[in-house]
C-alpha cells in the first residue's frame, strides 16, 4: 500500500524558514562568480544550523495552542530532539524535559490511538540520554497493556460518518492513520528501549 504523507505544520514552517533564510543570506553572485559556489557558501552547515536554532527558539517562545501530547506537537518535539543532538545547546533538550514533566511523562488520552503516543518518541530519546526510568514508565505501562490486549483485524483507522468523536473520546480499537509520524515504528522503538 502506498500512502501520501504530508509534513506536519511545524516541519513545513521550519522548512520554509530555512529556505527563506538561505535565500536572504545568499550573497548576490557577481558577474564573474560561479553561482553554484555562492550557493555553497550560503548553505554552509553553520548557516543551516543557525536558521534551525532561530526557528526552534521562535517556536519555544510562541508555543502552539495544541495539547503538548498531541501528535502535531510530537512531530515538532522530535525535531527539537534532533536539533538538541546537533546544536550542542542544552536549551532544546531542557525544553523537552520540561514538557515531559508537565505531561507527567504520559502519552495522549486515547490508549489505542497512534496519534496519542507519538510524544513517546521524545520521552524515549530523553530516557536514552538520562536513563531516568520515570521518563518511560507510563509509556511502558501503556504499551504493555496494548501488547496484553492485542487488536484483532485491521489497524486502519476509519473516520466515522459522524464528526462527533473528538479528542478525549474513548476509542475501542487501535487506530493508525496513513502518512502520520505516529505509526508503529515510534511504538516499537520505545518498547525496545524499555526492555
Amino acid at each position: 500500500m502506498t500512502h501520501n504523507s504530508s509534513p506536519a505544520p511545524k516541519l513545513r514552517l521550519l522548512g520554509a524558514a530555512v529556505c527563506l533564510a538561505l535565500l536572504g543570506a545568499a550573497p548576490a553572485p557577481s558577474l564573474h562568480a560561479e553561482p553554484a559556489a555562492a550557493v555553497r557558501r550560503a548553505v554552509s552547515p553553520a548557516a543551516v544550523l543557525e536558521v534551525m536554532q532561530q526557528a526552534a527558539d521562535w517556536q519555544l517562545s510562541h508555543p502552539s495552542t495544541h495539547p503538548e501530547d498531541d501528535w502535531t506537537q510530537g512531530v515538532g518535539e522530535a525535531g527539537m530532539m534532533a536539533l538538541a543532538g546537533i546544536s550542542g545547546e542544552r536549551r532544546y533538550r531542557d525544553a523537552m524535559i520540561a514538557m515531559g514533566e508537565r505531561n507527567h511523562w504520559r502519552l495522549g488520552p486515547s490508549i489505542f490511538h497512534a496519534d496519542d503516543y507519538v510524544v513517546g518518541q521524545t520521552y524515549a530519546e530523553l530516557y536514552l540520554m538520562t536513563r531516568e526510568p520515570k521518563m518511560i514508565a507510563p509509556m511502558r505501562q501503556q504499551f504493555d497493556f496494548m501488547l496484553e490486549n492485542p487488536r484483532n483485524g485491521s489497524l486502519w483507522w476509519k473516520r466515522r460518518a459522524s464528526r462527533t468523536v473528538r479528542r478525549g473520546a474513548t476509542r475501542c480499537s487501535w487506530g493508525l492513520r496513513p502518512g502520520r509520524a505516529c505509526t508503529p515504528p515510534r511504538a516499537t522503538s520505545a518498547i525496545s528501549i524499555s526492555r
